[in-house]
């Protein structure tokens, strides 16, 4: 990676370290300052019926519990409990590190220990994934 984009990606990621510290749930979603979990998850109340109307263009045959997923700019995890009842793991990634960290932590009770959250595509499983935009800062479709 040139200096150039090196030292935007590490600002890029400084930038989101900082939001996640200061109130992950606010820049991820909007829907307030200081929301507990229960308003956060909410907030994905919007996303999801554009997701799983996308999961009706798979087939219905098959075992769903052994499709993986990958949610690119995963942040705090705000996606991942909800569709974890489509998938039999979800892996995702973040540029920043302290998000990775929180959805580490928000993930720990449903999530197995064999999808890890990253914030390096590199050390994610990188076949047999379902790719569909999983990414909890922009809308879905676009």
């Amino acid at each position: 990676m040139a200096d150039s984009e090196n030292s935007v990606s590490e600002r890029m990621r400084a930038d989101w370290n900082q939001r996640a510290r200061e109130d992950a749930h606010y820049y991820v979603a909007f829907g307030g300052r200081d929301q507990d979990e229960e308003g956060f998850d909410a907030t994905a109340a919007d996303v999801l019926p554009c997701l799983e109307f996308e999961l009706k263009r798979f087939s219905k045959s098959g075992n769903r519990r052994s499709w993986r997923a990958l949610e690119i700019g995963c942040g705090p995890g705000r996606l991942m409990k909800p569709l974890s009842r489509y998938f039999g793991e979800i892996h995702g990634v973040d540029v920043s590190d302290e998000m990775i960290r929180i959805a580490a932590f928000r993930t720990r009770t449903y999530m197995p220990p064999t999808a890890p959250v990253s914030p390096n595509l590199r050390t994610t499983p990188s076949n047999s994934f379902i790719r569909t935009r999983f990414s909890s800062t922009s809308p879905a479709g676009t």
